[in-house]
């Protein structure tokens, strides 16, 4: 079941960015736009998710600093 929701998103998300880049040579009366615009946008869109990505690794490895930090503490003679 997941294939075929996988496999529809992803004809989505290519009919969206041709359909951007449509837009794009027409809002510019340019075709190397229209044909580059679709790329600009994947690259943009594959740094946000790099940066989330790297976000997300950078917060729990933090998270378990300070939760193995305050663990040490308690463990301690007062």
């Amino acid at each position: 079941a997941a294939q075929p929701a996988g496999l529809a998103l992803l004809l989505a998300f290519g009919a969206a960015l041709a359909g951007s880049g449509a837009h794009a040579a027409l809002r510019f009366r340019s075709l190397a736009v229209g044909l580059l615009e679709p790329a600009a946008v994947l690259v943009t869109q594959a740094a946000y998710v790099i940066g989330f990505v790297s976000g997300l690794v950078s917060f729990r490895r933090r998270s378990r600093t300070r939760s193995s930090k305050s663990t040490d503490q308690s463990k301690r003679p007062a």
